[in-house]
């Protein structure tokens, strides 16, 4: 196929990648995790297929999943992302596809970028496509034309990140979108509560639990934007002019949008 791209024109226009689908490694890992090229179609291993790729002037793109096996049965990345991102690092990959077979789409907001953030670990510059959106398309928990998307940033207190929360009307026509949603919904799980400010609005809803339910309203093709910071107490007992936030830092990641 590389051969083909390149004498055929496709690489002047263009076309620089070349993707491997499902079906390309064996059906068990090795005794260290592994996961293992198929071993006939790829006898001299995945990255000298890569380096040839590479000499073409082209890019190599691999396919893996999110859940215990991939659409057509293969291994899945669940349990072994550190060991698979760091396959892929090795054999020099360019993109990653990640499924959403045998996955619950529930998990796959957190899922997702946990993987993504293994792949940056590696140090290997890497474009990752993530096809968890459609799975939960399917599963009903995008509707309405709204999406809802959670961004971790700092604070962080314990275990829990603070979180900006974006509100997206794909809807063109008509009026406003309603949409209510309790912070547990959009995985805010921190106990003592959140700050939550909107950023377009300036409007300031006080400290939220996770348990609730908080209410926007977004514009055909608009916007919302909230922060929502942890609220970490222990500060205050410090000095009552001390503020409890710190700044920002950018990781993306989408998280659930149910709402009602």
């Amino acid at each position: 196929m590389a051969d083909l791209v390149v004498a055929e024109g496709y690489a002047d226009v263009g076309y620089e990648y070349i993707n491997i689908d499902d079906c390309w490694m064996e059906k068990n890992r090795a005794s260290n995790g592994n996961v293992v090229p198929d071993r006939k179609r790829f006898p001299y291993g995945l990255k000298s297929l890569s380096d040839y790729i590479h000499m073409k002037g082209l890019k190599f793109g691999i396919y893996g999943d999110y859940g215990n096996y991939t659409c057509a049965g293969y291994p899945g990345i669940l349990g072994y992302m550190k060991n698979d991102a760091a396959s892929f690092a090795s054999w020099n990959v360019d993109y990653v596809k990640l499924d959403g077979c045998y996955a619950d789409p529930s998990d796959m907001d957190q899922g997702y970028p946990e993987f993504g953030v293994h792949l940056n670990q590696t140090g290997r510059p890497m474009i990752y496509s993530c096809s968890w959106p459609v799975y939960q398309i399917y599963a009903g928990i995008k509707h309405k034309g709204i999406e809802i998307w959670a961004r971790p940033i700092t604070p962080v207190h314990q275990i829990y990140y603070s979180y900006a929360i974006a509100f997206l009307n794909r809807r063109t026509d008509g009026t406003p979108s309603d949409v209510s949603v309790t912070l547990k919904e959009l995985g805010l799980q921190y106990p003592k509560g959140y700050r939550v400010e909107d950023l377009y609005e300036d409007v300031n809803y006080g400290i939220l639990t996770p348990e609730t339910k908080i209410k926007v309203k977004v514009n055909p093709s608009g916007v919302v934007i909230l922060r929502c910071n942890v609220e970490r107490e222990q500060f205050f007992a410090r000095s009552h002019l001390v503020s409890p936030f710190l700044p920002l830092n950018p990781v993306f990641n989408v998280r659930d949008n149910t709402f009602e």
